[in-house]
């Protein structure tokens, strides 16, 4: 046995064997355990960058309907699992057209029938008031805020309200006049609710901004050179609001003038008038308005003018735009104008051919050759006629025939719910683009 001196220690070749095998067990221990520390390391800094999942990211639910909205509680999860995305709450019905006529995006097709049904029934319940506020005050009435989807809905409410108040328009309790403007005796087969006069039609615009009608048929029509945004009435002859047309006077008060310009004068003109004839006294505060010739068509109808007994009128049919305050077109009032003074013109912006249409004009008149639907400058004189409207009073019932209501209407788009409007025309331009 040999022994080694360390130090001060006396070391064995016993003790010296043994304690080298403890020192190389302990480098081989550490030599084992460093891969694995190496995979814990790892392990720990992909848990700590791995992304989590979030409500955000989560893809869009659709709606769901619930008679009481459901709990949004997130059940407690343990912190080393991924948060799962908050269960999404389910709206009423009422909720769902809320957002739909506030704009918010909606996707309905989950709805059950019953549910849609509902749901359409509450969309036009909202849009049923909103337009009974036009109804109740059209002048201040403003669409502003609301998106198209919301606006198209309105306007169908607005034309379902005033035509429910549609009334029979008839002639001394023996005739009416129908739908198409023709006069017919109460006797025939017809029913009180078919005899209703429509007296406003629905309208809207497509993706290339036309315009369209629906008339009281349910027939859709174009409406041509009309751009729906509100136009006030024009009372300057120099306005450049209209493409004048006619033949130019080179004489007289009337001199540079068209003839279409000089009706617009003559009525500047008799304002400052003292000797002025009876019938000349309601030809004043002249102005051209904007409106649609609706269908090329002349009927007849019969008028207290003067004589023994009624006589028969050349009537035409007009659509007046209505707009809401903030200048949303929502729809055409139903109007008739018969001639002033035996004669309404008919011209086209920019062209000089004149085309009367006669008190008594017959089926066969060449206006039936002009293409309806268009957008037209409507010469009227800004005074009730008493002439008309009190004579006529008695003998037709829901018909306002050129009173300050219907000049309210043209002048300023006040609304009339209930009577057919009839106003005397001077002059029809139609608008070219």
């Amino acid at each position: 046995m040999w022994m080694w001196r360390r130090g001060s220690k006396v070391v064995t070749r016993k003790r010296y064997l043994a304690r080298n095998q403890l020192y190389n067990l302990q480098q081989h221990e550490r030599r084992e355990m460093k891969p694995f520390q190496i995979l814990l390391i790892i392990s720990f800094l992909l848990t700590a960058c791995a992304p989590r999942t979030t409500a955000a990211s989560a893809p869009p639910a659709q709606a769901t309907v619930a008679s009481t909205p459901l709990s949004t509680e997130t059940p407690p999860v343990e912190s080393t699992k991924i948060v799962p995305t908050p269960t999404e709450k389910a709206k009423t019905i009422e909720e769902l057209a809320a957002d739909i006529l506030a704009g918010e995006p909606v996707d309905s097709s989950a709805l059950t029938p019953e549910q849609q049904a509902a749901l359409d029934a509450a969309l036009a319940e909202h849009a049923g008031e909103i337009a009974q506020q036009f109804l109740d005050n059209p002048q201040n009435f403003s669409m502003a805020g609301l998106p198209e989807g919301t606006v198209n809905l309105v306007r169908e409410k607005i034309a379902e309200l005033v035509n429910a108040k549609a009334q029979e328009v008839t002639f001394n309790g023996a005739a009416y006049l129908s739908n198409d403007l023709e006069m017919r005796k109460l006797e025939d087969d017809s029913t009180p609710e078919q005899r209703k006069f429509i007296t406003f039609y629905k309208v809207r615009q497509d993706e290339a901004d036309n315009w369209y009608y629906t008339d009281y048929n349910g027939d859709e029509y174009l409406i041509t050179n009309f751009d729906g945004v509100p136009k006030e009435p024009v009372t300057d002859v120099n306005s450049d609001a209209i493409k004048w047309t006619g033949d130019i006077y080179s004489e007289g008060t009337f001199t540079g003038l068209t003839r279409t310009q000089a009706y617009l004068q003559g009525s500047i003109n008799r304002e400052t008038q003292t000797d002025l004839s009876e019938s000349d006294k309601y030809n004043l505060k002249g102005a051209y308005t904007e409106a649609v010739v609706l269908r090329p068509v002349i009927t007849q109808a019969f008028f207290d003018t003067g004589r023994e007994r009624p006589s028969s009128y050349s009537v035409v049919e007009i659509g007046v735009p209505m707009y809401s305050a903030d200048g949303v077109l929502l729809g055409l009032q139903r109007m008739a104008v018969i001639p002033w003074n035996k004669y309404l013109l008919l011209y086209a912006e920019g062209e000089d051919w004149e085309m009367p249409i006669g008190g008594n004009a017959n089926t066969e008149h060449e206006f039936k050759d002009v293409e309806g639907n268009q957008a037209i400058w409507l010469f009227t004189y800004g005074v009730a006629n008493p002439f008309l409207s009190e004579q006529n009073k008695d003998d037709w019932q829901n018909m306002d025939i050129h009173t300050q209501a219907v000049l309210d209407l043209l002048r300023k788009g006040s609304l009339l719910t209930e009577d057919l409007a009839l106003a005397e025309a001077a002059v029809m331009i139609l608008q070219k683009k």
